[in-house]
Parts: C-alpha cells; sequence; structure tokens
C-alpha cells in the first residue's frame, strides 16, 4: 500500500488533472455551442438570400 506522502501526491495529481479536464469539457461545450450558432446564421443567410433572391 501507499505511505502517506505518495497518497498526497496522488491526491494532489488528481485535484490537479480534474480542474484541466472539466476546462477542457467547458471549452468543448463552448465550442460546439458556437459552431452550432454558426451554422444556425449560415442556414438563416441562406433562406434570406433565397428570399431576397426571388
Amino acid at each position: 500500500s501507499l505511505t502517506v506522502k505518495e497518497n498526497v501526491n496522488v491526491r494532489e495529481e488528481i485535484e490537479e488533472f480534474f480542474p484541466r479536464m472539466w476546462k477542457i469539457n467547458q471549452d468543448k461545450r463552448r465550442l460546439m455551442k458556437s459552431i452550432k450558432d454558426q451554422k444556425i446564421k449560415i442556414e438563416w443567410g441562406k433562406k434570406l438570400n433565397r428570399r431576397l433572391v426571388r
């Protein structure tokens, strides 16, 4: 089994690792949302252009 010192080190690594994972997930979610928003804007742009062309 691990010594107390090793245990503390493992816990510190885990505590550093999780916020990083969380931040990466947040960034991914934000990226997905902005991509989705842009797709929606592009779709709207196409619809508006079709109407304007007619």
